[in-house]
């Protein structure tokens, strides 16, 4: 401070100070408001721990507040896509900004299916694996799974006939007795594809090719859980989801980038801790998280959301990909996070390159159980869809 002329103190910046500070953005996000809002509140618990992430930093002193012009657009925000800026002053009055975009986004109605925007819907109600789109999705071989139904249009069934309509070809056998008991009641609509892993057997996949590589994709599906269910209490691990940027060919090729979920015994060993994993594309695996007790003996009968997000980095050197996994139970409004690692680098190596693949391309659902079920065992999975956009409100 120094006094001038007229006796008032007034504040003299530090001499040689020039340098702004540092500001770094919160990373682009989609936020959704309710179906049927008006649209995205300012004060939104989402949107304002999106703005909280934002932070500066400057070289004398230190770390300085951040603010952001949210109050120059409307409240609410309506559907669209907004830049933010983030704004930091340091003592000498040094400015620094950066900016992130925010798309918001009306949710779908409530069970809507299939979702708006979407890349990709299957809701099995084809009665067959046939489903595709423009960019040529297409449904691997059946291997050990089956479209089911409670509601038979074949052989003199009858509605509540437990009954298997497709396997690698149109069928009609029923009416079944489910394992474990209960019913194949789909999660929406009439049908379901069925992963069945037979007592002390160690495999149901269900494999899939997008068509178009993607560099990023958010995969999504409601699953049911065993109504008898209760983990192999050995110590390895079962499949539970898998992709990767390549083919077949390319599968399990530690310089093509992949992801894995897998789970193993939880506390007790009936329940399972999940493990999500990604693979660099430059030589090594990551784990995002463990989760602990992911699946108990309680939940069996219970339908669950999946909702998975997977980004390649923009080139090599890059960190700025990401592995998101989340989930709620049927009932339930909020999602809870399984595993997230943002700002990573996750390549789309030279090899998946050379073999043709710009991003992910093929994967499965479930897979090989090392510790096999004692009991045969169903899984139930419905309303299964791709996008390439966060348009499944979590």
């Amino acid at each position: 401070m120094r006094s001038r002329a007229d006796g008032v103190l007034e504040h003299v910046p530090p001499t040689g100070d020039t340098t702004a500070p540092v500001v770094t953005p919160p990373a682009d996000t989609t936020i959704q408001f309710a179906n049927g809002g008006a649209g995205l509140a300012h004060n939104d618990p989402a949107l304002q721990s999106w703005l909280a992430q934002a932070s500066a930093v400057d070289e004398t002193d230190g770390a300085v507040t951040v603010s952001n012009n949210l109050t120059a657009y409307a409240d609410p925000l309506p559907a669209g896509t907004v830049t933010i800026q983030f704004s930091a002053t340091d003592a000498a009055g040094n400015v620094g900004a950066a900016m992130a975009n925010l798309t918001v986004q009306e949710a779908a109605a409530q069970g809507q299916f299939p979702t708006p925007g979407a890349l990709f819907s299957d809701g099995f109600e084809s009665g067959d694996m046939s489903t595709t789109n423009a960019d040529g999705f297409a449904w691997g071989a059946n291997n050990r799974t089956s479209i089911v139904t409670m509601n038979p249009q074949c052989g003199g069934l009858h509605p509540g006939d437990p009954t298997a309509i497709y396997n690698n070809g149109v069928i009609c056998n029923g009416p079944q007795t489910p394992a474990g008991g209960g019913d194949w009641a789909a999660y929406s609509g009439d049908n379901s594809l069925r992963f069945r892993y037979a007592a002390n057997e160690p495999m149901t996949e269900q494999r899939y090719m997008l068509g178009t590589a993607q560099p990023e994709l958010w995969v999504s599906y409601w699953i049911r859980v065993p109504v008898n269910y209760s983990r192999g209490s050995g110590p390895y691990n079962n499949k539970w989801l898998t992709i990767w940027m390549g083919d077949n060919t390319l599968y399990d090729d530690m310089y093509v980038s992949f992801i894995v979920a897998r789970d193993t015994a939880g506390t007790p060993s009936t329940n399972a801790d999940m493990t999500l994993q990604y693979y660099d594309g430059l030589g090594a695996a990551h784990t995002v998280n463990v989760y602990p007790n992911f699946l108990r003996t309680e939940d069996a009968g219970r339908w669950m959301h999946n909702v998975y997000h997977f980004k390649a980095s923009s080139g090599n050197g890059a960190t700025d990909g990401e592995v998101a996994w989340y989930r709620k139970w049927k009932g339930d409004i909020n999602y809870e996070t399984v595993g997230l690692a943002q700002n990573i680098e996750m390549i789309v190596s030279q090899k998946s390159l050379d073999a043709g693949f710009s991003g992910f391309y093929e994967g499965y659902l479930m897979g090989y159980a090392s510790d096999p079920y004692a009991n045969d065992t169903e899984w139930l999975l419905d309303n299964f869809e791709l996008a390439l956009t966060n348009i499944f409100g979590v």
